[in-house]
């Protein structure tokens, strides 16, 4: 699955050719002088697609320490898909465990190496995140190293390549599901049963009553499926709501064998007298 996440990425290096003497303050720079530096080449390996924010002019920091050390800030729109293998059978009472990745694409262990500043505290403003769906549980910082065999691979040479991930967790909230899709479904087979009560010989009352709650429920899975995700295998609300099918359907069912059991009876009755 798809996710779409906005981030300031900062990144921080020592470069003594640019130490400078004489002040104790840092100085901030033209973001434009990226080109003029040398600057890690990170890239994401589970973005689909990236880009970054150009208004007014390129979202870039510059920061020069007087011990050449350099913080380079960007803004970026990153959609990511792969590292987040969803796992829907729980749909929609499922929790997700995905991870957005930043790795060197050219430089090897041997010349650079990825770490996080400040461990868990390096990530800021994860607290105040509010989606539509989810909602964000913990998260953790790590450490890697990406090992490559193949040239085929992103195009990399044979070799071990630094990264550093974010992982979090997403709880997906289902209040939407239950007034959307659990309630009326649930009121849907209480309905179906309303059949029960009512007397056997109203054949037109109890028909439209069990085909109406079978046409409706159908109407309901259909418009639920159509929001769920694609996937090859069952989840959690497509047993739930078969179910609930089957309740309404049965209830019809048993109408029809309760009308041809009492046809059956008359007839006997009609052939004694």
């Amino acid at each position: 699955q798809d996710y779409t996440i906005t981030v300031f990425l900062r990144q921080y290096w020592r470069d003594e050719r640019l130490a400078f003497a004489g002040s104790n303050h840092s100085l901030s720079l033209d973001g434009r002088l990226a080109e003029k530096l040398w600057v890690p080449d990170t890239f994401i390996p589970n973005a689909k697609e990236s880009f970054l924010h150009k208004v007014t002019v390129d979202n870039k920091l510059i920061r020069l320490f007087p011990d050449g050390g350099i913080l380079y800030g960007m803004r970026q729109m990153i959609t990511a898909k792969a590292e987040c293998n969803m796992d829907l059978e729980k749909y929609p009472m499922d929790s997700q465990n995905c991870t957005l990745g930043f790795e060197s694409y050219g430089y090897k262990t041997e010349d650079i190496r990825f770490r996080w500043k400040s461990g868990n505290d390096s990530i800021y403003g994860v607290e105040s995140l509010q989606l539509q769906q989810f909602k964000i549980g913990a998260y953790n910082v790590i450490n890697g190293m990406a090992t490559y065999e193949s040239v085929l691979i992103y195009f990399h040479p044979t070799g071990d390549y630094s990264n550093v991930k974010f992982c979090f967790l997403l709880h997906r909230q289902a209040f939407y599901f239950i007034f959307q899709t659990y309630i009326p479904s649930i009121l849907l087979v209480v309905l179906s049963w309303v059949g029960f009560w009512i007397n056997a010989e109203a054949v037109p009352a109890r028909v439209a009553l069990g085909i109406t709650t079978v046409l409706t429920m159908t109407t309901l899975i259909g418009g639920a499926r159509a929001t769920m995700p694609k996937i090859s295998y069952i989840k959690a609300i497509d047993v739930y709501l078969i179910t609930c099918f089957l309740f309404t359907f049965a209830a019809l069912v048993e109408y029809a064998a309760v009308n041809f059991r009492s046809s059956v009876k008359k007839m006997k009755e009609a052939k004694r007298k």
